[in-house]
């Protein structure tokens, strides 16, 4: 660069510096000293100014599920007590992949400065968050539930493990898939939103950040639903919201060196314990009466030692048709109280 009297070349035999002084407020100096100088006043104001900015941007959190794969035939049990999983291919829920790549395009957009992946299960499900760090998340937390406990962990326990980790890391908005193809529950993002006491975008088909609001449109029955919220807040993703990438070679091996911290529901104060029980999975019989009644029959129980609703619950496990006539001994009461 050029200076006053000065002038500096680089490369082989190129260097040549005329030392020249200059009076600057009263002080002999070095152009060459006075320019680092500068230069290194602006760098600190800059990078202060990215912290700050920084410090008013949210933190994402997102959950992961890790389910059977949507390519694998499902296969029961013979006790029937649930469906097979030793030795079939897992993967991350597809609506949670959905949900990861609304969080990373959020970032690279700079609206939120951190994404973070969570999920709960066995040691396995390290690998789903290794799936999300590599699509783009920043670190995983895996909340370490195993045995009995996992087998019935269902959407009201993760939805308390949510909300007690959206408090303990400040998250500004929890983006979760709307339902996982295993249980199709539908269940834990309304919970999420109502155990935090936060506005809620459901089937978000598109979010767009306006202000300190979100406009989501939302899929429902009728066609789209435009609603603002305002944040913090809960997002559930649907189908149409994006469409996921894939993780490349170089990401995956930087996946491999984020952190991943692990915890217990007990260090975040939930108590997993299910007040619902499956009886017993079955494989349906395709256009069979039981299969038109639905995906998922159950009856509500009055136990004995409380005021408690048990949910009994039978899964058919086959490609259920549309059913052609009224479903019989339905109880309108709702599956969530």
């Amino acid at each position: 660069f050029w200076s006053s009297r000065c002038l500096i070349g680089f490369g082989p035999g190129r260097f040549r510096y005329t030392p020249p002084t200059t009076t600057f407020t009263g002080i002999t100096v070095k152009p060459v000293r006075l320019v680092l100088r500068l230069v290194l006043k602006s760098l600190d104001e800059c990078s202060r100014s990215a912290e700050k900015k920084s410090e008013n941007m949210a933190r994402v959190l997102v959950g992961v599920k890790r389910v059977i794969d949507y390519a694998v035939k499902i296969r029961v049990k013979p006790d029937r007590t649930g469906v097979v999983t030793d030795g079939v291919k897992h993967s991350m829920n597809p609506f949670c992949e959905i949900a990861v790549e609304e969080a990373v395009k959020l970032k690279e957009k700079k609206i939120v400065k951190e994404v973070v992946a969570v999920s709960c299960g066995p040691q396995q499900v390290q690998e789903t968050i290794r799936t999300a760090l590599a699509m783009g998340a920043d670190r995983g937390i895996h909340v370490e539930v195993s045995g009995k406990e996992y087998e019935s962990l269902g959407p009201l326990q993760v939805s308390k493990i949510m909300a007690a980790l959206a408090k303990k890391e400040e998250a500004k908005i929890v983006i979760l898939g709307k339902q996982a193809i295993d249980d199709d529950c539908n269940q834990t993002g309304q919970m999420t939103a109502a155990l935090l006491d936060w506005p809620q975008g459901t089937f978000a088909s598109e979010v767009t950040v306006d202000g300190d609001k979100l406009k989501v449109v939302r899929e429902i029955d009728g066609g789209l639903e435009t609603i603002k919220i305002s944040l913090p807040a809960v997002l559930t993703a649907d189908l149409r919201l994006n469409t996921p990438r894939y993780a490349t070679l170089p990401n995956i091996m930087k996946a491999k060196k984020k952190k991943i911290a692990n915890v217990k529901p007990g260090d975040l104060g939930v108590d997993l314990t299910s007040r619902v029980e499956v009886l017993r999975s079955q494989q349906g019989a395709t256009g069979s009466s039981d299969a038109r009644e639905g995906a998922v029959l159950g009856r509500w129980t009055n136990r004995r030692n409380g005021p408690n609703w048990a949910f009994e619950t039978v899964a058919f496990l086959a490609p259920i048709p549309m059913a052609t006539g009224p479903i019989q001994n339905h109880d309108p009461r709702p599956c969530c109280v």
